[in-house]
């Protein structure tokens, strides 16, 4: 038997065990279809096998709860370092940018394409942890100080603040109470540590932050290692996903990557959008702070920076921080921060917030507060973060939905 024919063999079996693998499946395909034509042809039937399925969702809560918190417990590290990954990839594709114009390899398959990623995976992380630095260097050691003169001149702050107080009529005595309450404050706090240490709760406290603080440490290092991975393959695993779609989901491929590229633009254009959003509103702070000759200028700007990032009240809680540090000073300062970060909180959002962000998350003010409240109840202030663009990449298919068939019924 020569090439030829061994070729021919081989390119014959190739068609028939393809064509085989094709009628399978489009076989299950049309099974598939004929099911839910059928449940589609039956609504009584289908109603009855939904109410069903209802009550045993609802029997079983508790233990269908539970192993759904187990899950969710022990994949943790994963949604962690998918997390990482997608925050870090953002400052890797800036990278990349330049590298693609100097021509370096960043292709799989190309000579050196490894070690260029890795270049690029360890500078993303040493970008991150010198901003998360340079924030901790300005705001721990002035914060340090700010409480150090608040403890040593908290009689003298409260007693302008009950001087104040006496001047407006009818607040008064919550300036009496204040005073007193800081008087007793001393005793009543040694009072209630002493009982602490006598009863031993103390150790069971300390105990459960101890191990808190050891699975967060765990949790973040395991997300660490595999958001590295994840971005050391991350074209791999694309084109992994790509031939899975392909494969299972034929028909609706170009529905299913539409959907995905909706929801990255959103996450990724919240995320850049809040971030240039609180560093712009930080700046602000900090020279107008500079200007008024308010104390602490530098600190409290990168400390309502870095609220900021909260959306709606992260600025607010940041202010109020601000505040009570310049409080330690001089009360007449506080009160003129505070009116300052209250202009400066309407001219960021009238003017720069629909500048730097403009129309990239596309979500009604209305919903981004819904969103705000129901990521922060369930989830805190990651909730916040991830909710509104959620909600915003939800909006946006439903629209493009809506829109579609009222274009097909004005067609008809």
């Amino acid at each position: 038997m020569n090439a030829i024919e061994c070729y021919c063999l081989v390119t014959c079996d190739e068609k028939i065990h393809g064509n085989s693998h094709r009628k399978v499946f489009m076989n299950e395909r049309r099974s598939d279809s004929r099911v839910l034509n059928w449940f589609r042809a039956h609504p009584i039937i289908s109603l009855g096998v939904g109410a069903f399925v209802f009550y045993l969702a609802v029997h079983y809560w508790t233990s269908m709860a539970a192993i759904l918190g187990n899950l969710i417990q022990a994949a943790m590290p994963l949604f962690v370092g998918c997390f990482i990954a997608y925050a870090i990839n953002i400052l890797m594709k800036a990278y990349e940018r330049p590298c693609r114009a100097f021509g370096l390899p960043l292709e799989p398959g190309m000579r050196r394409a490894g070690l260029v990623r890795g270049i690029l995976i360890l500078l993303s992380f040493l970008t991150l942890l010198g901003i998360i630095g340079l924030v901790v260097g300005l705001i721990v050691p002035q914060m340090k100080e700010c409480v150090d003169v608040f403890i040593r001149s908290r009689f003298t702050i409260v007693d302008q603040l009950a001087a104040i107080l006496d001047r407006i009529p009818g607040l008064g005595k919550y300036g009496e109470q204040l005073q007193q309450m800081v008087a007793e404050s001393p005793s009543s706090l040694f009072r209630k540590g002493a009982s602490l240490l006598s009863q031993g709760e103390w150790t069971g406290t300390a105990m459960n932050i101890v191990r808190q603080i050891s699975s967060g440490a765990v949790t973040v290092g395991i997300g660490v290692f595999f958001s590295v991975y994840l971005l050391a393959g991350k074209e791999r695993l694309g084109a992994q996903f790509k031939r899975l779609i392909h494969t299972y989901m034929p028909s609706r491929e170009s529905k299913v990557f539409h959907v995905i590229e909706v929801f990255d633009r959103s996450y990724r254009n919240f995320i850049v959008g809040q971030v240039k959003d609180a560093i712009c509103l930080g700046f602000i702070c900090t020279v107008g702070m500079f200007i008024l000759r308010i104390p602490y200028a530098a600190m409290i700007g990168v400390l309502i920076a870095v609220t900021a990032l909260v959306p709606i009240v992260g600025a607010l809680i940041g202010a109020v921080i601000g505040a009570l540090l310049i409080l330690a000073v001089s009360p007449w300062k506080a009160l003129l921060f505070i009116v300052f970060f209250i202009v400066a909180q309407q001219f960021d959002n009238n003017v720069t917030y629909p500048r730097i962000v403009g129309s990239s998350i596309g979500l009604p003010g209305i919903w981004v507060l819904a969103a705000v409240t129901i990521g922060g109840s369930i989830f805190g202030i990651l909730g916040m973060l991830f909710f509104i663009p959620l909600f915003s990449a939800c909006y946006q298919l439903i629209r493009e939905d809506v829109n579609k068939r009222e274009a097909e019924e004005a067609e008809r």
